[in-house]
Protein backbone atom coordinates (compact mmCIF):
# COMPACT_ATOMS: atom_id res chain seq x y z
CA UNK A 1 0.00 0.00 0.00
CA UNK A 2 2.93 2.51 0.87
CA UNK A 3 4.37 1.71 -2.43
CA UNK A 4 1.29 2.30 -4.75
CA UNK A 5 0.40 5.36 -2.90
CA UNK A 6 3.80 6.60 -3.01
CA UNK A 7 3.94 6.07 -6.45
CA UNK A 8 0.64 7.72 -7.26
CA UNK A 9 1.68 10.99 -5.17
CA UNK A 10 4.62 11.97 -6.78
CA UNK A 11 2.89 11.32 -10.03
CA UNK A 12 4.60 8.30 -11.23
CA UNK A 13 1.55 5.87 -11.31
CA UNK A 14 -2.17 6.18 -11.63
CA UNK A 15 -4.17 3.55 -9.38
CA UNK A 16 -8.25 3.10 -9.83
CA UNK A 17 -10.62 2.26 -6.92
CA UNK A 18 -10.92 -1.56 -6.26
CA UNK A 19 -13.44 -3.36 -4.23
CA UNK A 20 -11.37 -3.78 -1.40
CA UNK A 21 -10.53 0.02 -0.83
CA UNK A 22 -14.19 1.07 -1.38
CA UNK A 23 -15.49 -1.73 0.44
CA UNK A 24 -12.75 -0.11 3.40
CA UNK A 25 -14.39 3.15 3.03
CA UNK A 26 -17.95 1.75 3.70
CA UNK A 27 -16.68 -0.17 6.97
CA UNK A 28 -14.83 3.10 7.94
CA UNK A 29 -18.49 5.09 7.35
CA UNK A 30 -21.53 5.52 9.32
CA UNK A 31 -24.42 5.74 7.60
CA UNK A 32 -25.81 8.93 7.72
CA UNK A 33 -29.63 7.75 7.34
CA UNK A 34 -28.65 5.22 11.09
CA UNK A 35 -25.51 6.59 12.16
CA UNK A 36 -25.23 3.66 15.03
CA UNK A 37 -24.35 1.49 11.97
CA UNK A 38 -21.98 1.59 9.26
CA UNK A 39 -22.39 1.62 5.33
CA UNK A 40 -20.59 -1.78 5.45
CA UNK A 41 -22.66 -3.56 7.58
CA UNK A 42 -20.50 -5.35 10.21
CA UNK A 43 -21.00 -9.31 9.82
CA UNK A 44 -18.81 -12.29 10.24
CA UNK A 45 -18.46 -12.27 6.34
CA UNK A 46 -17.66 -8.40 6.04
CA UNK A 47 -15.12 -9.02 9.08
CA UNK A 48 -13.50 -11.94 7.49
CA UNK A 49 -12.76 -10.40 4.70
CA UNK A 50 -11.62 -6.58 6.35
CA UNK A 51 -9.85 -8.75 9.26
CA UNK A 52 -6.27 -8.76 7.74
CA UNK A 53 -6.32 -5.07 6.85
CA UNK A 54 -7.39 -4.18 10.02
CA UNK A 55 -5.27 -5.50 11.92
CA UNK A 56 -2.11 -4.24 9.89
CA UNK A 57 -3.21 -1.14 10.22
CA UNK A 58 -5.05 -0.59 13.19
CA UNK A 59 -8.90 0.26 12.94
CA UNK A 60 -9.46 4.06 14.09
CA UNK A 61 -5.66 4.67 13.80
CA UNK A 62 -4.04 7.94 12.38
CA UNK A 63 -2.49 5.74 9.68
CA UNK A 64 -6.23 3.24 8.94
CA UNK A 65 -7.65 6.79 8.89
CA UNK A 66 -5.41 8.45 6.58
CA UNK A 67 -5.67 5.33 4.26
CA UNK A 68 -9.45 6.02 4.32
CA UNK A 69 -9.15 9.23 3.09
CA UNK A 70 -6.40 8.47 0.36
CA UNK A 71 -8.81 5.54 -0.78
CA UNK A 72 -11.47 8.10 -1.46
CA UNK A 73 -9.62 10.41 -3.62
CA UNK A 74 -9.22 7.25 -5.83
CA UNK A 75 -11.37 7.14 -9.05
CA UNK A 76 -13.69 4.44 -10.01
CA UNK A 77 -12.35 4.35 -13.70
CA UNK A 78 -9.50 6.28 -15.45
CA UNK A 79 -11.26 7.54 -18.85
CA UNK A 80 -7.86 9.19 -20.66
CA UNK A 81 -7.17 9.71 -23.86
CA UNK A 82 -4.54 6.81 -24.56
CA UNK A 83 -5.87 4.80 -21.44
CA UNK A 84 -8.85 3.33 -20.29
CA UNK A 85 -8.74 1.67 -16.69
CA UNK A 86 -11.27 -0.01 -14.38
CA UNK A 87 -11.12 -2.49 -11.30
CA UNK A 88 -13.14 -5.15 -11.91
CA UNK A 89 -14.34 -5.08 -15.65
CA UNK A 90 -15.10 -3.17 -18.95
CA UNK A 91 -18.37 -4.34 -19.88
CA UNK A 92 -18.15 -7.34 -22.96
CA UNK A 93 -20.51 -6.01 -24.97
CA UNK A 94 -18.21 -2.80 -25.11
CA UNK A 95 -15.17 -4.50 -25.33
CA UNK A 96 -14.35 -4.58 -29.48
CA UNK A 97 -15.09 -0.92 -29.23
CA UNK A 98 -12.30 0.15 -26.95
CA UNK A 99 -9.64 1.65 -28.95
CA UNK A 100 -7.19 2.72 -26.01
CA UNK A 101 -5.25 0.24 -23.60
CA UNK A 102 -7.71 -1.18 -20.93
CA UNK A 103 -6.90 -2.34 -17.69
CA UNK A 104 -9.57 -5.11 -16.72
CA UNK A 105 -8.91 -6.40 -13.62
CA UNK A 106 -10.24 -9.20 -11.31
CA UNK A 107 -10.13 -12.01 -12.67
CA UNK A 108 -7.31 -13.73 -10.70
CA UNK A 109 -5.23 -15.26 -13.70
CA UNK A 110 -2.69 -17.33 -13.27
CA UNK A 111 0.86 -17.99 -14.62
CA UNK A 112 2.72 -15.14 -16.84
CA UNK A 113 1.85 -11.90 -17.03
CA UNK A 114 1.14 -11.04 -20.50
CA UNK A 115 -1.48 -9.22 -23.14
CA UNK A 116 -4.78 -10.79 -23.67
CA UNK A 117 -4.89 -8.66 -26.45
CA UNK A 118 -2.64 -5.78 -28.45
CA UNK A 119 -4.72 -3.85 -26.50
CA UNK A 120 -6.29 -5.37 -23.28
CA UNK A 121 -3.98 -5.88 -20.19
CA UNK A 122 -5.36 -7.81 -16.71
CA UNK A 123 -3.41 -7.11 -14.01
CA UNK A 124 -5.49 -9.32 -11.26
CA UNK A 125 -2.83 -12.70 -10.98
CA UNK A 126 -4.50 -13.82 -7.85
CA UNK A 127 -1.86 -11.79 -5.28
CA UNK A 128 -5.06 -11.93 -2.88
CA UNK A 129 -5.38 -15.48 -3.76
CA UNK A 130 -2.99 -17.13 -2.27
CA UNK A 131 -0.16 -19.22 -3.31
CA UNK A 132 2.02 -17.68 -6.57
CA UNK A 133 -0.01 -14.73 -7.06
CA UNK A 134 1.37 -11.74 -8.73
CA UNK A 135 0.81 -8.36 -7.45
CA UNK A 136 1.38 -6.85 -10.73
CA UNK A 137 1.46 -3.46 -12.76
CA UNK A 138 2.15 -2.25 -16.43
CA UNK A 139 4.56 0.39 -17.77
CA UNK A 140 2.64 2.31 -19.96
CA UNK A 141 4.79 4.07 -21.96
CA UNK A 142 2.91 5.59 -24.78
CA UNK A 143 3.26 2.68 -26.57
CA UNK A 144 0.37 1.46 -29.41
CA UNK A 145 0.29 -2.11 -28.71
CA UNK A 146 0.93 -3.98 -25.25
CA UNK A 147 4.14 -5.09 -24.62
CA UNK A 148 4.53 -8.15 -22.35
CA UNK A 149 7.87 -6.80 -21.39
CA UNK A 150 6.23 -4.02 -19.85
CA UNK A 151 4.66 -5.91 -17.01
CA UNK A 152 6.39 -5.69 -14.13
CA UNK A 153 5.46 -8.03 -10.83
Amino acid sequence: MHIARTMVESGNALAVMGNHEYNAVAWATPDPQNPEQYLRRRTDKNWNQHKAFLEQVGEGSELHNSMIEWFKTLSVYLDLPELQAVHACWHPKYMNMIDPFTDAGHYWLRGEPAPLTEHIACLDYSVAGGEGGKLCGYRFGGETRLKKENFVF
